[in-house]
């Protein structure tokens, strides 16, 4: 459980230093992260080589 937190607080740090960005979790689905103009970003595949 401890280890749960410190990712939360991880991402709330990350969120914080990137505005703009939020996160979609309004389904049972994995959450979605969102920008500003609403559109998903592939998280998976951001920067990927």
């Amino acid at each position: 459980m401890v280890i749960d937190l410190r990712i939360g607080i991880e991402a709330i740090r990350l969120l914080d230093s990137t505005p703009g960005l939020w996160i979609d979790d309004s389904d049972d689905d994995d959450p979605v992260l969102m920008r500003p103009d609403a559109s998903a970003v592939d998280t998976w595949r951001e920067l990927y080589p």
